[in-house]
């Protein structure tokens, strides 16, 4: 609001505190308002927990990059001035406060938004409060004067326990971020002192193997809240030059490429799908000038010693990014298949039959896209993708593809190539769990991992090792990670790099993404369809959504060589979770005993439970597309005769002497390719065994 001419700017704004009263404030240019436990803050609060100036307000201008339309007009400040932390957080589609997503005040001055909420202090003395909750009257909600005509003042927000005539003090379940370490490299940090820096750091957001990721806000440029990636060990004469040389390729290729405006190829809805860098500062564009595609062939060249032709690193090389909310895919799609959260958080619902969907044409969407580019991404997995906004009131779901670390061209010279800053993938584990959770990685790039065979960074056709990932994520969307990685473990064992009969067929049909499609795309590499055939066929498949199962079947093809151990049937439908699901169906609800034996929660300020979906009818999988016959295996010679014996036959049973029936052990002895009539299978073959002493089993 403006007064009077000549007169400065004003902003009327007022907190509500829940629980307690609502304080209204008015703030002029060059005046600032406090609230805190001081007797004359204009909001005063009666904890211990507070400082006596905690939150500091003043009178700002929305900048363009804010707001467009309100570019210019004045707007409230905030900055944080306490010892225990200043929380904030927005309202929740239910119109709560989202205390999963919090982030810290920062100490600059920062923008605030009508309807944010302030979390006062952020880490509590009370000992009634844990690690991870806050006190309900800890929530201050900031409201902004809507002018003439508009609902003003306020009202008072009542506690959850004043319905019954008496006040309680809730303590809810919130995810309070971390306080960042001394330790912590935090490049070109803003000091509110002296007002030298840029970026004031507000939590760490997570660490990868190349760098760690922070949340910041942006106090001397327009870019507000962004996500900072630090490079780790930038020291390392060795280490610090190759992955300082990645970090910078990561970052181009988002600037140069996929949002590059200026380009071509260039997408709007497509170059949405990533997240995008906004700024690089690993100093190679200053120590090695000229263009992103020559600097990359140079520090890509096989056999590159990097320790004396890498180039020269910056004291502490990083790269800013847009900061994506919402949550790690790999944590939202396999919330179905397990136990509620211990620490006392309140997940988010399961993703539903219809984000599933969404989830799989987008991340098919998001292949085709960098195919025009001739990229592989090879690291297109859960956990480097985020559910940035979930589908509420019609609303379709938001995928973001976050890192694009190990990204390379698919030129030929790439194919063996074994540059460190090429060849990702040397080791994946010592143990068989360790290996599995590679479980992206092709089954040709897995031979060369494990160092079985030569250097291999992905197979021709090029787009092979990013269409097998995606199978293997339409797989976890179907019957969750454990079982997915259990399933394709069997199907390592059984030769499915070679042998497309080897492939389990797994009923994908309730995505929109064809059974024998999805079998292709798990098979060898030169079977895999490209990007362009896996979106029209799931657009298709899509355009009717009505004649699509919102359940899937059980197995459709049962692998023809043994299965995992663990990998048993899974029956009419695939719920392995203890969690309520909108996939389970009301009567079998009912009979799992860990819901019927499920306590009553206390109430929480936190969106309620989804509604139980009806019963629904299993539609029979669609007719498979018209793919490519798989040839048909050469007919087997008669084996040789030895000892009187024909090889392949069961041999009489012979048990050594002093070997006991607990003692013996099945093994597999040899493989036999019979012929099978049963589904028009080509050559099922049926594993022979002998029995022997455990004592001389072998693995």
């Amino acid at each position: 609001q403006e007064e009077t001419a000549g007169a400065a700017a004003f902003v009327r704004f007022a907190i509500a505190q829940r629980g307690g009263p609502v304080h209204e404030v008015v703030i002029r240019t060059g005046e600032v308002a406090f609230l805190g436990r001081a007797p004359k803050a204009s909001v005063v609060v009666q904890d211990s927990s507070v400082s006596s100036q905690h939150v500091e307000f003043s009178l700002g201008r929305v900048p363009a990059n804010k707001s467009p339309e309100r570019a210019g007009q004045p707007c409230v400040l905030a900055r944080d001035r306490s010892q225990n932390g200043t929380g904030l957080c927005r309202l929740g589609p239910d119109g709560l406060p989202d205390l999963v997503n919090i982030w810290r005040l920062s100490s600059g001055p920062e923008l605030l938004e009508d309807g944010q909420v302030f979390v006062i202090p952020l880490r509590s003395k009370s000992r009634q409060v844990g690690q991870n909750e806050v006190l309900e009257t800890s929530l201050f909600h900031f409201y902004m004067d809507p002018g003439p005509g508009g609902n003003w003042p306020p009202r008072p927000l009542a506690l959850i326990g004043q319905g019954n005539g008496r006040a309680e003090e809730a303590v809810l379940p919130a995810r309070v971020p971390d306080k960042l370490a001394d330790s912590d490299i935090l490049p070109d940090c803003y000091d509110p002192s002296s007002g030298v820096g840029r970026w004031n750091y507000q939590a760490r957001l997570g660490e990868g193997g190349l760098g760690i990721v922070y949340r910041a806000y942006d106090c001397r440029g327009n870019l507000g809240h962004v996500a900072i990636k630090v490079l780790k060990h930038p020291q390392r004469a060795y280490w610090g030059k190759q992955h300082c040389f990645a970090m910078h390729r990561e970052s181009q290729w988002s600037l140069q490429k996929i949002h590059n405006r200026q380009d071509g190829r260039y997408c709007e809805s497509s170059a949405k799908l990533f997240a995008r860098y906004l700024e690089d500062h690993t100093g190679l564009l200053q120590v090695c000038p000229g263009s992103f595609d020559e600097r990359r062939k140079r520090f890509e060249t096989p056999g590159l010693d990097w320790e004396k032709d890498g180039p020269t690193v910056v004291a502490a090389p990083y790269v800013v990014m847009e900061l994506v909310e919402g949550e790690a895919m790999h944590v939202a799609m396999d919330r179905e298949w397990r136990a509620p959260s211990k620490h006392g958080v309140k997940d988010p619902p399961p993703m539903t039959v219809e984000e599933k969907r969404q989830v799989l044409i987008q991340a098919a969407r998001a292949l085709e896209y960098l195919a025009t580019f001739g990229l592989i991404h090879r690291d297109f997995r859960g956990c480097n993708m985020h559910l940035a906004e979930r589908a509420v009131d019609g609303a379709e779901c938001v995928l973001k593809v976050l890192d694009l670390g190990v990204m390379i061209t698919d030129e030929d010279w790439q194919q063996s190539n074994t540059n460190d800053a090429v060849q990702a993938f040397r080791r994946r584990g010592e143990t068989e769990e360790k290996r599995r959770r590679y479980d992206w990685l092709p089954w040709e790039v897995r031979i060369s991992a494990d160092g079985i065979g030569p250097p291999l960074n992905f197979e021709k056709p090029v787009h092979s090792f990013d269409m097998f990932s995606l199978g293997v994520l339409a797989l976890h969307l179907t019957i969750g990670r454990t079982e997915a990685r259990s399933r394709l473990s069997a199907m390592e064992s059984a030769g499915a790099g070679k042998d497309p009969t080897a492939v389990e067929v797994i009923d994908t049909s309730m995505l929109g993404l064809d059974p024998m499609l999805h079998r292709y795309m798990l098979g060898p590499a030169a079977l895999r369809p490209a990007p362009s055939v896996v979106v029209r066929s799931i657009e298709a498949k899509l355009a009717d959504p009505q004649k699509l199962p919102l359940t899937s079947k059980a197995n459709v093809g049962r692998l023809p060589r043994g299965r995992g151990v663990n990998s048993g049937p899974l029956g009419p439908e695939v719920t392995l979770s203890r969690t309520r699901s909108p996939t389970i169906w009301p009567e079998e609800r009912t009979r799992d005993p860990a819901l019927m034996n499920q306590v009553p929660q206390p109430k929480r300020l936190l969106p309620p439970d989804p509604p139980t979906p009806p019963a629904v009818t299993i539609l029979p999988p669609p007719d498979p597309p018209m793919l490519p016959a798989v040839p048909a295996p050469a007919p087997v010679a008669p084996m040789p005769e030895v000892n009187g014996h024909r090889q392949g036959d069961l041999p009489k049973r012979r048990d050594p002497p002093g070997a006991s029936a607990k003692s013996v052990a099945r093994i597999p002895r040899d493989w036999e390719s019979r012929s099978s009539s049963e589904d028009g299978r080509l050559g099922r073959p049926e594993r022979i065994t002998s029995q022997v002493p455990v004592s001389e089993a072998t693995s």
